[in-house]
């Protein structure tokens, strides 16, 4: 079904705007909000849910952000860069 996203204008997931579903979360904006009411250049972004992987195997989590992202798997933070 996706992953559950919820959108908050501020950089401290200060003020949602916005909730939904998503199934693919490769976003790219640039100066176009992600959903409307949203300030393209100072917001946060916080998804949940489930990601099953379609075998056993190593897999990797990877991003561009221009600011900062963390990413915890199974409750273990496997990604940390905040800037």
């Amino acid at each position: 079904q996706g992953l559950k996203a919820v959108y908050y204008n501020g950089t401290d997931f200060d003020q949602g705007v916005a909730t939904r579903m998503e199934s693919n979360i490769d976003k790219s904006w640039n100066d176009v909000p992600p959903v409307p009411g949203i300030d393209p250049h100072n917001c946060s972004i916080r998804w949940t849910g489930r990601i099953t992987a379609p075998e056993t195997g190593t897999y990797t989590f990877s991003a561009k952000v221009d600011d900062g992202i963390r990413v915890w798997v199974g409750g273990v933070q496997v990604i940390d860069n905040w800037n």
